[in-house]
């Protein structure tokens, strides 16, 4: 594709971009698992205590780990069919990142502040920020033919959104639990297991029609 204005940017130097933020952030959020000083002659039942008390951050550091994974390999699935990268779409993606950026905080907080209303608040708008980005950036890759190869198969862009919009919908049933009980508000979250492998199912099937209609030949 010829670029006389020069806007347009190859998708690889985006992707290594994307690669080196995600692996520092998802490598960030172990930072939080440590135990405090001072535990080095420590007793058994002291240690298991301590260990106990980790509790809050292992579970932070699990979920936002693989929140985080599961962004990634969105984006490098939505990245398969995108040929060039557009100003619009560079800016998608650095604002993606950013939020990407932010969840090594937001999972320290929530792991260290778990009893607080305020830090669900703050976790939750950082997952649903991800999720409002992704499908920001697949509507902008769909309404943009020119940028792929390949338009986007209608089952990848259903999976993409049926993970999304579960994921703004569980932020919000985050919140809700947090006014509730906070101790417990990250639980919602463990429904995107499930969700993902629906998800998986809507794009199988969807590419098995598409397979159906080529194979069938044409009247």
């Amino acid at each position: 594709m010829s670029d006389p204005s020069g806007r347009l940017v190859h998708k690889h130097r985006v992707e290594a971009l994307n690669d080196g933020i995600y692996a520092v952030a998802m490598t960030l959020l172990v930072l939080e698992l440590h135990l405090p000083e001072g535990f080095t002659h420590a007793d058994d039942a002291e240690f298991a205590q301590a260990l106990a008390h980790l509790a809050p951050k292992f579970i932070a550091w699990l979920l936002s780990f693989f929140i985080l994974a599961v962004f990634w390999m969105g984006h490098q699935r939505a990245f398969h069919f995108v040929h060039r990268v557009d100003n619009g779409l560079l800016w998608i993606n650095v604002t993606g990142l950013l939020f990407a950026s932010l969840m090594p905080f937001s999972s320290a907080l929530i792991g260290e502040h778990a009893g607080h209303f305020a830090t669900h608040v703050f976790y939750d708008a950082n997952m649903a920020a991800l999720a409002l980005v992704a499908l920001w950036q697949l509507d902008h890759i769909r309404h943009h033919p020119e940028l792929c190869e390949h338009p986007v198969p209608a089952g990848v862009v259903a999976g993409v959104r049926l993970r999304c919009w579960a994921l703004v919908v569980l932020a919000l049933v985050a919140v809700a639990v947090a006014t509730w009980n906070p101790r417990i508000a990250t639980l919602p979250f463990m429904l995107m297991l499930l969700l993902g492998r629906l998800a998986r199912r809507v794009e199988a099937r969807a590419a098995a029609k598409d397979a159906l209609q080529t194979e069938r030949p044409s009247p």
